[in-house]
């Protein structure tokens, strides 16, 4: 195994690497035991089950995971062959190419030490409704629940109104 030193200091970068089907955990497991540093972001979804919707973690980008590698170092080749994983994506070359700098650093900043994308709502929040039957409402965020949900105070037909609306249908209303 390759450990950098002071004459040769590791260049770690973020790349793409494929998830083979249903193996996400799989592909976690083995880059962990490799000692690979990995990021799967993920966020909260409301799935209908035979006993209604319950919220479930899925990954942001399915079927991907983000790895950081040295590609100075002969050790990168290993997670080509990690279970869980089907390959490392390329662009129009045979080498995978790194993403551009920040990227990963920019989705780590929103979201919790487990990789959940946090929504960035609180109590308080001027938010915006993007689905739903109260799409484009503005509202402020008047109290948050349990199961990714935000009691809101909206204005319809010149009322104050309260409804209870999933944070996956809302946006922070930039100023």
């Amino acid at each position: 195994m390759h450990q950098p030193d002071d004459l040769h200091p590791a260049r770690l970068e973020w790349f793409v690497a494929q998830v083979k089907p249903n193996q996400s955990e799989i592909a976690k497991t083995n880059l962990a035991r490799q000692g690979i540093d990995f990021f799967l972001p993920e966020m909260t979804r409301d799935l209908l089950t035979p006993h209604g919707r319950k919220p479930r973690r899925v990954a942001l980008f399915p079927g991907y995971i983000f790895v950081s590698l040295d590609m100075t170092s002969p050790t990168w080749a290993n997670v080509r062959s990690t279970r869980g994983i089907s390959r490392l994506v390329t662009f129009g070359s045979r080498m995978p190419s790194p993403l551009p700098s920040g990227f990963i650093e920019e989705l780590q900043g929103v979201s919790g030490r487990d990789g959940l994308m946090q929504s960035g709502v609180k109590e308080g929040s001027l938010v915006r409704v993007i689905r739903g039957p109260f799409a484009d409402f503005i509202g402020q965020v008047q109290k948050l629940e349990a199961e990714q949900r935000a009691w809101m105070l909206l204005d319809f037909l010149g009322q104050k109104s309260r409804a209870c609306i999933g944070l996956g249908n809302l946006e922070l209303v930039r100023k």
